[in-house]
C-alpha cells in the first residue's frame, strides 16, 4: 500500500529552537529564553524580545512549546478547566455565602458547599459566633486575568487589556482593601 503522502511530515527544530521552546514553556519568558537558548543577545533588549516574538511566531516551536505544556500538565495532572476552576472559586467568592439566608447567622464550616469552604483561608469560632478569612482575591483574580491573557508582566510593571461592548468602567485594584 502507498505511503499517505499528504501527510505533513514533522519538522525538525534546531538545538536553539528545542532549547528556546523547552525554557519558554517553563517560564513563558520570551526575551529570556531567546537569551538561554544561545541567541546572540543585542545590545538592545527590545531587539532581543522581537527576535524572541518572531520565533513564538514558527509554527513548529509553537508545536513544541504545547508538547512541552502538555508533558508538564500531564505529569501533574493539571487540566486547564480545574486550574481556573479552583482560582475562580477564591477570585469570585463573597462573604453572603457565607451566611444563612433566613437567618442571617454565619453558617459553621461544615456546613459551606464546597465551592464556598475552598475559598476559605481560616475559620474561627469565638464561642458565640464563626469568623472567617477569605483567601486573597486580588492574587486570584490577577491570576486568573494572566492565565486567560488579560494581564501581560512587563519590565517595570503590569499591563491590564480589559475589553467590554459598552463604556469602559472604573475598576479598583488597590492592593490591602478587604471585601465588605
Amino acid at each position: 500500500m502507498a505511503k499517505d503522502l499528504t501527510k505533513r511530515r514533522k519538522r525538525i527544530l534546531t538545538v536553539k529552537q528545542e532549547a528556546f521552546a523547552k525554557h519558554y514553556a517553563e517560564t513563558r519568558k520570551p526575551a529570556e529564553s531567546y537569551r538561554v537558548a544561545g541567541y546572540a543577545p543585542s545590545s538592545n533588549p527590545h531587539e532581543d524580545a522581537r527576535a524572541a516574538q518572531n520565533i513564538l511566531r514558527i509554527p513548529h516551536v509553537k508545536e513544541r512549546i504545547d508538547e512541552f505544556i502538555a508533558r508538564k500538565d500531564r505529569q501533574y495532572d493539571i487540566r486547564d478547566g480545574a486550574l481556573l476552576g479552583e482560582i475562580a472559586t477564591v477570585a469570585f467568592s463573597s462573604a453572603a455565602h457565607l451566611v444563612d439566608a433566613e437567618t442571617g447567622e454565619p453558617i459553621p464550616p461544615n456546613r459551606l458547599p464546597p465551592a464556598v469552604a475552598a475559598a476559605i483561608q481560616e475559620a474561627s469560632f469565638d464561642g458565640e459566633r464563626w469568623r472567617y478569612r477569605f483567601y486573597d482575591k486580588l492574587k486570584a483574580l490577577n491570576l486568573a486575568a494572566q492565565i486567560k491573557g488579560l494581564v501581560k508582566d512587563k519590565q517595570g510593571g503590569v499591563t491590564v487589556t480589559l475589553n467590554w461592548d459598552k463604556e469602559p468602567k472604573a475598576i479598583d485594584i488597590t492592593p490591602g482593601k478587604d471585601e465588605g
